[in-house]
């Protein structure tokens, strides 16, 4: 490949500006050291005419630069992160009792030596690096808890230049850990990788990684995942399925799918899937069979077993919701969404002896669209639009204890925080998958079989049954006046048999009020 003749000036000076701003960098962060560095040298190079010191701090520099320059890995690994570690962690003790001080976690108490009050900071019992993280230790002091601390937990992260600060209660919930984290394992996108045919997985399946950059698995229970538009649902949705991928191809595992956005998502890996909805008749229909296989199966398991494991025959059976509210709330058929409603509260109260699991994807998380968020055991948040959000999916508290959906860029799909059944909370991102992975995954993690919805045929009224004849009417004698009469009081006397058939009328004795007669009254 022939280059042209500015690639090399103009790769040169990328090269000078590169050793140029790391010497910038070094001396902006070491102003003092480098000022004695360079007068102690100089004395010698230019009072003593002694030019080794010069010669030789200039070769260690060299020698430092070209380390960090061609394998900078290595470098960040042996030098740079252990230098940072030792500064921060220095910063921190310093500043231990200003920034407590300016975060409203002190007490002034009446001390009689000093003759007043005294102001008592929290000490700082333990200070050390695990794992990535600085970990800190405050004693707290009588009359605090640890939501002081958690209230207070954003300005402590703000003081020390933290990006995350995790408030962790111990067991008893009497004293806590400060966990700060400096780095950001989850800033670069990453594709999910392709499962191999041997790595079948039931109980959990890898969908990304943790903050701490190490492996995210997500146990196979029933979840919800709520997110803003673009922020990555997709991802997550399709990062599970190819998890799932091997184990339903031998018949471990029956994914159901609903999409009521047409089946514009799903479609595009449908042999993945035993069944699958794209409109409302359809998916109802289906969580209503669903319901009627887990009574069948929950019989079968009575006096036997209290947990299913999956089995060929006996799968573990996954329904996969895309955009739950189609489901829940904008369905105009109020008998058809109540259908659904209920099928699918049984699913998710009873579902998880027998095997069977729902995974719920939905953009509005508010109460009229999520009202049966307390029925999924994990809880899973993506970038929410408000801060009021992040409770209504992730619980009340879930901010002060880390969960910033409402912060996450938009430039970071598939990046969230999930709440798991211990109720901790940890920041995760998925993969992303490919629609060329989708592609070969259909043909690869083909399920075993596919059952097609069919929709009940019309209702067939049952025929009205016949009813016996009724008996003709008697009669008139034929010298009866075939003129009607209108008024019975037509008749001179009703009682001479003018009127045959018709029971003669008993005649009312009329009331005496007193008044048609007032001599009677009198």
């Amino acid at each position: 490949m022939m280059r042209s003749l500015w690639w090399y000036p103009w790769r040169a000076l990328r090269e000078l500006g590169w050793w140029l701003m790391r010497l910038f960098r070094l001396v902006g962060r070491h102003p003092f050291r480098t000022l004695v560095l360079g007068l102690v040298v100089g004395w010698f190079a230019w009072g003593r005419d002694d030019w080794r010191p010069m010669i030789l701090v200039t070769i260690v520099l060299l020698g430092f630069g070209l380390w960090a320059r061609l394998a900078p890995a290595p470098f960040d690994r042996w030098v740079s992160m252990p230098l940072f570690r030792y500064r921060k962690k220095r910063f921190v003790r310093r500043s231990w009792g200003r920034v407590l001080t300016g975060s409203g976690l002190v007490q002034r108490e009446y001390a009689e030596q000093e003759k007043g009050r005294v102001t008592v900071v929290p000490s700082l019992r333990r200070l050390q690096w695990r794992q990535g993280r600085l970990i800190a230790v405050p004693g707290i002091l009588f009359g605090q808890t640890v939501e002081d601390y958690q209230a207070a937990a954003e300005k402590i992260r703000t003081a020390f230049n933290a990006r995350r600060l995790l408030v962790v209660p111990n067991a008893n919930d009497t004293a806590c850990e400060l966990v700060m984290l400096f780095g950001d394992a989850l800033a670069a996108p990453f594709q999910a990788p392709m499962p191999e045919l041997s790595s079948v997985q039931t109980d959990k399946v890898l969908v990304g990684r943790t903050e701490e950059d190490a492996p995210w698995s997500l146990p196979l229970i029933s979840t919800v995942l709520a997110g803003s538009s673009g922020s990555g649902k997709g991802s997550v949705m399709w990062a599970i399925v190819l998890a799932l991928g091997p184990a339903v191809r031998i018949g471990l595992v029956e994914l159901l799918g609903i999409d009521l956005k047409g089946g514009v998502e799903m479609k595009m890996a449908p042999k993945l899937f035993t069944r699958l909805a794209t409109t409302a008749e359809e998916a109802v229909q289906l969580l209503e069979e669903t319901v009627i296989s887990m009574q069948r199966r929950l019989d079968e398991m009575g006096g036997v077993t209290r947990l299913h494991e999956p089995k060929v025959g006996a799968p573990a059976v996954v329904v996969v919701i895309d955009e739950l509210a189609a489901l829940t709330s904008y369905i105009t058929d109020r008998d058809l969404k109540k259908r659904g409603e209920a099928a699918l509260a049984l699913i998710l109260t009873m579902g998880r002896a027998p095997g069977f699991h729902v995974l719920a994807f939905v953009q509005d998380p508010r109460k009229e669209v999520l009202g049966m968020r307390q029925h999924f055991k994990q809880l899973f948040g993506l970038r929410l639009a408000e801060k009021e959000e992040v409770a209504m999916v992730l619980g009340e508290g879930a901010v002060a204890r880390g969960a910033a959906c409402h912060k996450i860029p938009p430039g970071k799909p598939g990046t969230g925080y999930v709440r798991g059944e211990n109720g901790m909370i940890t920041r995760v991102r998925a993969g992303f998958v490919t629609d060329a992975m989708l592609r070969q995954a259909n043909e690869l993690f083909r399920a075993p079989r596919q059952i097609p919805i069919i929709p009940p045929g019309p209702e067939v009224e049952n025929p009205k049954p016949n009813r016996r004849p009724r008996k003709p009417r008697r009669k008139a004698d034929e010298d009866q006046d075939e003129t009607p009469l209108k008024n019975p009081g037509d008749c001179e006397n009703p009682d001479d048999g003018e009127h045959p058939g018709r029971k003669p009328r008993r005649r009312r004795r009329p009331r005496n009020t007193g008044q048609d007669n007032p001599e009677e009254s009198s």
